[in-house]
C-alpha cells in the first residue's frame, strides 16, 4: 500500500514557520473508516485557548471544491499549491526520538499534531482517505494510505517504519483498532479491559452504578417481541435508545404505546449489536462530570450543567454549559466519592473519564460514561481555566512521557475565572444560503469557536440528535452577567439564513435566568 511524506514546511524541525491553522471540514463518509464522527459532522476546528501560543492564519479550509487545492509533487511527495516542499534531511530523520502513528483524523487531530509538533515528534497519520479527499493528513509529517480496519497492514508498516508510539483521539471504532495495534506492538494504551469495556455499554455501566448506590433511570424489559406482560409493566413517559450509539443518536421520548414499536425500530437502526435500552424518561438537565485518571487516582477535573428551556426540533435540547453553580456541591459529596470506587474496582488506571448523566431535584440519575478524549474539545477550556489538559497527558502517556504529578495538583487549585459556560446553538433544517457574523466573531480572543458545522449551500437534514448543533462556543469571564452580554452579542451578530431568507439558528435569550437554577 503507497505511503508518501506530507511537505508542507511546518514539521517540528521547521518551527520558523507560520502554522496555516485554518479549519477544515472533512465529510463524515471520509474519516477513519468512513464513519461518522460523535457528536458533530466531522467539523474540526484550529483556534482554541491550546493555540494562542502559535500565530494562526483564522481563514476555513474545505476540502470541497476548489478552496484546498492540492497537487502532487515529484518522487510521490504532496504540497498544497502554496507550499513548499521541505524534505527531512537523512541527519535531521536521525535525531528523531519518537514516531506517532495516529490512527484517523477526528476532533482532537489538530490539537495532537500542534502538541506533538512542540515536543519534537514525527507524526504520521493513516486512514483510507488520500490527502485530496482529507487534506487533514497533510498537517502530519507523513501519512499513510491504509485503511484502518486493516490491521494487520497497519501491524507489519509500524514494525517496518519502527514506529514508537499509537494514538486515537475520540473515534470508537479508531479507539478500537488502537487499543488492538498497541496490544500487538507491545505500546502503552491508557485503557484497560474492564473499563474500557463497560464504557461501551450503556446498561452494563447502569448496573455498575446501582452497584455503588448511584442512582440511574428505572429501565424495563422490552425486545422485539414485545410482549404483552412487558408493555404492561411499562410507566410512561420512557427514554427509548440503542446501548452502543452516542451523539444522541437513535434516541426517542416516547409517551405512549401506540409509539413504542417504532421507537424501538428506530433505535435498532443505530445500535451494532442490536441492543436496545428502555428506561424511565428523567426531565431535568444534563450533567457532566469531566474527570483524569492518573496511575489509579481519580481527579476532578470540572462539572458542567447543561440549561435549556427551548424546544429543538420537538424536544429539550441543552443550550448552555454553566461550570458553576449548586450542583458542583452535589458532585463533589454525593457522587464523586462513588464514582472514584466504581474506577477503582474496574483496575483502571490512566486517561480521561466523563461521567454523563441527567440532575433533577438536586438527584443525579447516571446515564453512561466516556474513557477516551471526549468529542466537545474540552481540552481547550480545561488548560486556561482548570490548568489542566486531558490531551496533552493522554498523548504524553502514549509517547511515554510521565506528566509532572505537579500538573495534577494544579487541578486541586480549582479553576482560573469564576464564570465559565459554553452557548450551543442549534439549527433547523433546510439549505444554508448566506451566513453572516463568523469572520467578526473569528477575531475575538474571548470568544472560542469550538465546533462550526455548516456552510453556506450545505443541507442541514431532518434529524434529532448532536448533528443539529450549527455551533459550540465557550466563554470564560468575570460574572454570569458577563457571560451573558457575550451571548447576548453572538446572538445578534451570528446568523444563518435559508432560502427563504429566515433564520435557521435556533437562539436561547434566558441565560441568566437559567444559571439561578444551577
Amino acid at each position: 500500500m503507497a505511503h508518501f511524506k506530507s511537505e508542507t514546511g511546518d514539521g517540528p524541525l521547521s518551527r520558523n514557520r507560520e502554522w496555516d491553522g485554518g479549519r477544515t471540514f472533512v465529510p463524515e463518509q471520509e474519516v477513519g473508516r468512513g464513519t461518522d464522527l460523535c457528536p458533530g459532522t466531522g467539523s474540526e476546528t484550529g483556534d482554541g485557548p491550546l493555540s494562542r501560543n502559535r500565530k494562526w492564519d483564522r481563514r476555513w479550509t474545505f476540502v470541497h471544491g476548489a478552496e484546498e487545492k492540492v497537487k502532487h509533487g515529484e518522487e510521490g511527495q504532496v504540497k498544497l499549491a502554496d507550499g513548499k516542499n521541505e524534505p527531512l534531511t537523512p541527519s535531521q530523520r536521525n535525531e528523531i526520538m519518537s514516531k506517532l502513528l495516529i490512527i484517523g483524523t477526528d476532533y482532537s487531530f489538530r490539537d495532537v499534531i500542534q502538541y506533538t509538533r512542540e515536543l519534537g515528534v514525527y507524526t504520521i497519520v493513516t486512514d483510507f482517505s488520500t490527502p485530496e479527499q482529507n487534506p487533514l493528513k497533510l498537517l502530519a509529517d507523513e501519512y499513510w494510505i491504509i485503511d484502518v480496519k486493516n490491521i494487520d497492514e497497519l501491524e507489519a508498516r509500524a514494525k517496518e517504519e519502527k514506529i514508537t508510539a499509537v494514538f486515537a483521539g475520540n473515534h470508537e471504532f479508531c479507539l478500537d483498532v488502537c487499543r488492538e495495534l498497541a496490544r500487538r506492538l507491545s505500546l502503552p494504551f491508557y485503557g484497560n479491559n474492564a473499563a474500557y469495556d463497560i464504557s461501551r455499554n450503556k446498561a452494563h455501566y447502569k448496573e455498575l452504578c446501582i452497584k455503588h448506590g448511584l442512582d440511574v433511570p428505572k429501565r424495563y424489559k422490552l425486545d422485539s417481541s414485545f410482549r404483552q406482560e412487558d408493555l404492561q409493566a411499562i410507566r410512561y413517559p420512557v427514554l427509548i435508545k440503542p446501548t452502543d450509539s452516542c451523539a444522541q443518536q437513535g434516541i426517542s421520548v416516547v409517551h405512549e404505546e401506540k409509539d413504542l414499536k417504532a421507537a424501538y425500530e428506530f433505535a435498532l437502526s443505530f445500535s451494532d449489536k442490536k441492543d436496545i435500552l428502555v428506561e424511565d424518561y428523567i426531565d431535568g438537565d444534563g450533567v457532566f462530570t469531566f474527570c483524569y485518571l492518573h496511575k489509579g487516582k481519580l481527579y476532578l477535573i470540572g462539572h458542567t450543567r447543561e440549561l435549556s428551556d427551548e424546544l429543538v426540533n420537538g424536544r429539550k435540547n441543552f443550550c448552555y454549559g454553566i461550570h458553576f453553580g449548586k450542583f458542583g456541591k452535589v458532585i463533589r459529596e454525593n457522587v464523586f466519592p462513588k464514582y472514584e470506587a466504581m474506577m477503582k474496582e474496574l483496575g483502571a488506571e490512566e486517561g480521561e473519564v466523563l461521567f454523563q448523566g441527567i440532575i433533577k431535584d438536586d438527584v443525579i440519575y447516571n446515564l453512561e460514561y466516556g474513557y477516551r478524549l471526549d468529542g466537545v474539545l474540552s481540552w481547550r477550556v480545561l488548560e486556561p481555566c482548570y490548568h489542566f489538559s486531558t490531551l496533552k497527558t493522554m498523548v504524553n502517556y502514549a509517547l511515554g512521557i510521565e506528566t509532572p504529578a505537579a500538573n495534577f495538583e494544579k487541578i486541586l487549585a480549582g479553576p482560573a475565572y469564576p464564570a465559565i459556560s459554553a452557548y450551543t446553538i442549534w439549527i433547523r433544517p433546510g439549505k444554508v444560503t448566506k451566513i453572516l457574523g463568523e469572520e467578526e466573531l473569528l477575531q475575538r480572543d474571548d470568544i472560542h469557536f469550538e465546533l462550526r458545522n455548516f456552510r453556506e449551500g450545505m443541507e442541514v437534514p431532518v434529524r434529532d440528535n448532536m448533528r443539529n448543533i450549527a455551533y459550540h462556543f465557550t466563554i470564560c469571564a468575570q460574572s454570569n452577567e458577563e457571560l451573558a452580554e457575550k451571548f447576548a452579542e453572538i446572538n445578534s451578530k451570528l446568523h444563518v439564513y435559508n432560502e427563504a431568507g429566515e433564520e435557521m439558528l435556533i437562539y436561547n435569550h434566558n441565560f441568566l435566568q437559567l444559571s439561578t437554577q444551577a
